[in-house]
């Protein structure tokens, strides 16, 4: 599926659950980044459309509706320091192929101790990493 293709499919709630995989998160981010400009922009938008997609793969009906607030952030930060040093790529597979760090699952743990980022508080709110900052944006 193309950028526009996966992005539309994703603010529709139409990705099939099989299909919402990390590379798929990673993708939506750059999409979102690249239409909205920055991380402040783009989280409101993800925010709302990652719950309402997982409630509609799932009918999930806690809370947070299997959204994880300190991960979206944390991630929208990475690709969105990975786009400023690299540039956009020609599109969302070439940028994940050229940055496969972004698609492993322990990025996160060069942040985050385990117990910090799998914590209650972390998946309702944004906590700080605990391990080494994250890269931040520039004003």
């Amino acid at each position: 599926m193309d950028d526009a293709g996966l992005y539309e499919a994703f603010l529709a709630r139409a990705i099939p659950k099989d299909d919402w995989t990390h590379r798929a998160h990673v993708r939506v981010a750059w999409c979102a980044l690249r239409a909205h400009g920055t991380t402040e922009a783009a989280l409101p938008v993800l925010r709302g459309a990652i719950r309402r997609l997982n409630e509609a793969q799932g009918g999930q009906n806690t809370a947070t509706a299997g959204y994880h607030e300190t991960i979206t952030v944390a991630m929208l930060r990475l690709v969105e320091a990975t786009l400023r040093a690299h540039g956009p790529a020609a599109g969302s597979e070439a940028f994940c192929d050229a940055h496969p760090h972004l698609l492993r699952s322990s990025v996160l743990w060069l942040y985050y101790t385990r117990g910090r980022l799998l914590s209650e508080r972390a998946r309702a709110r944004y906590v700080a990493p605990d391990v080494g900052p994250l890269p931040y944006r520039k004003r």
